[in-house]
């Protein structure tokens, strides 16, 4: 696809790259720099001015940006942090003519696809949206591509919020589009962020965790327990089962890996691990099962030990609860860990019905980032791509074991 001359885009590379102790932009990353690699993507698609707006380190910056043909905007007040390299950036592009939409994203952001940028421009071309965005996993990303006419409206904003701020007053019109790129949500911060996208990119980085997500029905839990079934004594985490009355679910009961291999007499109390119920008026979510039981259970495995463990099922109601949320964080940070995460409609579906829907949404698409941002990669199963996904899934275990 041609890249569109009425499309531009605005590279954010003022900041202090603190916590990576480099200046990040100048990066080595595939064959070119951190700033060339997302430069050289974003020129395929955005045939446009490509702004890049320079502070710290200014100098150096800049005169590699004239090197990839892109316009250096020096912004003077870019320690009053990243909304001021915004302003910078889209009053130098206010100036220049013909420009329909463009993209906005710190250089944080490298690995975004080529893909991805031509997804964004073929909706914006079907929906003419005032803010489109990408979206992995029911959680939106960068870049957003951004109308021209929003221009003004975010000249005029206060800063409260930065960009998402500025922006948040055409949410109702705005459309999300969904990508199979996590990098949308993988920005450079540290030097361990870097390490892994230089690894990803050289295609030698090895997946910390392992999750699959899908619609209701598709078989996720099958699919991984299939997988899972001969290595079951070297993994700690949990389960979900479903108990059924007359032909109908009526509850949720979270079962330890290691106690499914033990005869049911050795088993906690199927009592004391029902976590939903369904009732006359509804269903009753018993939050202690995870907050007491389930943060007992991770805690003891993880001193012993365990090198993989199972979180089956997460992402929805049990995401309000904080002493667990805080242990599935600890787990992803320290240990290697695979899974189903509940799909974002499921989620919603679940958390609706808890009059949880808008906190369950947001704790959703918290987690998406955790896995992310910790070396994980979600996996979408649908009945195409099946049994490419069971081989993912061996390869991953097959890491596990080394």
């Amino acid at each position: 696809m041609k890249a569109d001359t009425h499309i531009a885009a605005i590279v954010l590379a003022a900041g202090f790259s603190s916590r990576m102790g480099k200046m990040k932009a100048l990066l080595p990353l595939a064959g070119t720099t951190v700033m060339g690699h997302l430069i050289d993507g974003l020129r395929q698609v955005a045939g446009g001015p490509v702004i890049l707006v320079t502070g710290h380190c200014a100098d150096a910056v800049e005169e590699q940006a004239t090197r990839l043909q892109a316009q250096p905007c020096r912004n003077t007040r870019y320690a009053d942090g990243m909304f001021s390299s915004v302003l910078a950036g889209v009053r130098m592009l206010a100036g220049q003519k013909d420009t329909d939409a463009f993209f906005l994203l710190p250089v944080d952001y490298p690995r975004v696809s080529v893909e991805t940028l031509h997804l964004l421009a073929h909706e914006f071309k079907r929906s003419k949206a005032p803010v489109t965005y990408p979206s992995y996993c029911g959680q939106s990303g960068h870049p957003p591509l951004i109308r021209a006419d929003v221009m003004p409206h975010i000249l005029k904003h206060s800063g409260k919020d930065g960009l998402r701020g500025a922006l948040a007053a055409f949410d109702s019109d705005s459309v999300c589009v969904d990508v199979e790129n996590a990098a949308i949500l993988d920005d450079l911060d540290t030097p361990t962020d870097y390490e892994r996208a230089v690894r990803i990119l050289d295609h030698t980085y090895e997946y910390r965790h392992f999750f699959l997500q899908g619609e209701i029905g598709i078989g996720k839990s099958t699919l991984l327990h299939k997988y899972i079934k001969s290595h079951r004594e070297e993994m700690g985490g949990f389960a979900v089962s479903r108990g059924y009355e007359n032909g109908r679910c009526r509850r949720f009961v979270l079962q330890s890996v290691q106690e499914s291999l033990l005869p049911p007499e050795g088993r906690t109390p199927e009592a004391k691990r029902v976590f939903l119920r369904e009732r006359e008026d509804g269903w009753e979510f018993f939050p202690q099962v995870f907050e007491e039981w389930c943060v007992n259970l991770l805690t003891d495995e993880q001193e012993k030990g365990f090198p993989l463990f199972l979180l089956d099922e997460i992402g929805g109601v049990e995401s309000q609860c904080p002493m667990f949320s805080g242990q599935i964080s600890r787990l992803l940070a320290e240990k290697r860990c695979m899974g189903v995460l509940k799909h974002r409609r499921n989620s919603e579906i679940q958390a609706n019905a808890m009059r949880e829907g808008k906190a369950s949404t947001y704790a959703r698409g918290k987690l998406v980032k955790q896995i992310v941002r910790t070396g994980g990669r979600i996996v979408t199963l649908t009945e195409q791509n099946r049994d490419e996904a069971g081989e993912q899934l061996r390869r991953f275990l097959s890491t596990v074991r080394k």
